[in-house]
């Protein structure tokens, strides 16, 4: 049994309650949290089970949570008086008198936004010398003689739900990082106001991902079996594919089929590439990959096996699960297969999916099969294998005009850098301009009848159009091949040559 799942945590349970519940409930010894909420305190609480104890340490989708908060709370506070635990579970230090306004109190608690130093409570899991704090103080040792080192945590724009002047009490949403003390954050800001503040009740809203809307609640689940808590585990990393993904043809769908994140590369190892890595980043996300990580090539070809899983897969993008096809290789000089993925990433607690190759008529489909496709103007079988139309996309640039003068006029683009060059020639077209679709007859080649330039375009003449779209960005989809670019003796004989092939689409 490996996963997480999310719990609503009650008021009057340690965090260690719920761990304890949760191994009697599932039968599994490995379980763990990853945060934890003090017995008053209620709310999310992500419990890791059996190998997805490995990520606890790791927050599950936020990479930097100094960007991204990892934890959110609402809490109560009071103004005017102190307590050794900070919030009102503890022993009163002081009280005094509150003439605090709101106004008041949002600009002290605005002096917190951003990385602060937070000095932790004394009653807290925080350990020194290799014990908790809370426990120190519990057995007699002396407060004064304990140094509490300051932590580095972020406060992301506190909002202030509720506030009573009159009372001196109010409710406050607080979005932070990883570490962060609350009752800490009011007993400071308390601090500032020069009244002193407690933390009255505490509920977190949000953890690593997870919101209450996620979480399960406690005494349904000591009513279900473990097998019942089995099918609500969630994964616990990201579903990550692995692969280059040049063209995101009808093979790549089923490594992509259910994942949430891929690895790829901005760059290709070698060769020419059939779509730009825009576009190639476009059709993930519209195949719902919602995180696409794109290395180049160069800051990866030098690491191990090892390397790659430990500091890339697990380490950098959390990974619980990766999928790949049965030929991915990977590590320095490719020297590491699917056998050693395996391997590796049971060490590190990480499930892999090997997908079979996709075959058409019997061979497989791959991107090298596609480009030889492309380059050969056979764009029927491209798009077979695309499992879509051939397309580019671009900005509308001037040309001669030529087009124009022999009452073709065209739509030219900038064949994109890079990318495998099609079989020079015409082709059947689509256009699309604005969510608008037309035919068009799509000449991509260098002109040989023009001019001496070798700089290859990609012109279209657009049936039944006439409007000025130079600077607007289209799409040309290629649907057939019509014939090859070749050099006439006269612009007339292009003429003549335009009107068959426009007859012909």
């Amino acid at each position: 049994m490996n996963g997480i799942i999310p719990i609503y945590k009650p008021a009057g349970f340690t965090s260690f309650d719920i761990v304890a519940i949760m191994r009697r409930l599932t039968g599994v010894r490995k379980i763990g949290h990853s945060g934890t909420l003090d017995p008053m305190a209620t709310g999310v609480l992500p419990t890791f089970i059996g190998a997805a104890t490995k990520s606890v340490a790791s927050e599950r989708f936020t990479v930097d949570s100094r960007v991204n908060p990892a934890k959110e709370y609402v809490a109560e506070f009071r103004l005017g008086i102190t307590t050794d635990t900070q919030d009102s579970s503890g022993r009163i230090l002081s009280e005094s008198a509150v003439n605090i306004t709101r106004d008041d109190f949002e600009a002290a608690a605005a002096d917190f936004v951003g990385e602060i130093r937070q000095i932790p409570p004394m009653y807290s899991a925080v350990k020194v010398g290799g014990r908790k704090l809370c426990d120190i103080v519990r057995k007699g040792g002396e407060v004064a003689e304990i140094e509490r080192k300051p932590r580095r945590v972020t406060i992301h724009a506190p909002e202030i739900l509720s506030f009573d002047e009159v009372a001196g009490t109010g409710t406050i949403r607080v979005a932070c990082s990883k570490g962060t003390y609350i009752r800490t954050l009011l007993h400071d800001i308390g601090g500032k106001l020069g009244c002193g503040a407690i933390m009255t009740a505490l509920e977190r809203t949000r953890s690593d991902g997870f919101g209450l809307e996620d979480c399960h609640d406690l005494e349904k689940l000591q009513a279900m079996s473990a097998a019942q808590i089995e099918e609500l585990l969630l994964p616990w990393g990201r579903n990550i594919a692995l692969g280059v993904f040049d063209g995101v043809h009808i093979g790549h769908a089923q490594v992509l089929q259910n994942a949430d994140a891929a690895f790829t590369f901005c760059d290709l190892p070698s060769g020419e590439k059939i779509i730009s890595f825009e576009k190639r980043r476009n059709l993930l996300n519209s195949r719902g990959i919602k995180d696409v990580f794109a290395y180049e090539f160069a800051e990866v070809c030098d690491l191990s096996a090892e390397e790659f899983v430990r500091d890339i897969l697990r380490g950098k993008l959390k990974g619980g699960v990766v999928t790949c096809g049965e030929n991915f290789r990977f590590a320095k000089g490719a020297s590491a297969d699917v056998r050693d993925l395996r391997r590796i990433c049971g060490e590190y607690g990480i499930e892999v999916r090997v997908v079979a190759a996709v075959e058409h008529e019997g061979v497989i489909v791959s991107s090298t099969r596609i480009r030889a496709a492309i380059c050969g103007g056979d764009i029927v079988s491209a798009n077979t294998l695309l499992g879509r139309d051939l397309s580019y996309s671009g900005v509308v640039i001037e040309g001669a005009k030529i087009g124009r003068a022999i009452g073709f006029p065209t739509a030219n683009m900038r064949f994109p850098d890079g990318c495998v060059l099609p079989r020079f020639g015409v082709y059947r077209s689509r256009v699309y301009i604005g969510g608008e679709s037309y035919s068009g007859v799509t000449n991509i080649g260098v002109k040989p009848t023009l001019t001496q330039e070798r700089v290859p375009l990609i012109e279209t003449h657009i049936l039944d159009f006439d409007c000025d779209i130079y600077g607007q960005k289209i799409t040309v989809s290629l649907q057939s091949f019509v014939r090859g670019e070749r050099k006439f003796s006269s612009l007339d004989a292009l003429k003549n040559q335009i009107k068959t092939d426009i007859e012909g689409n």
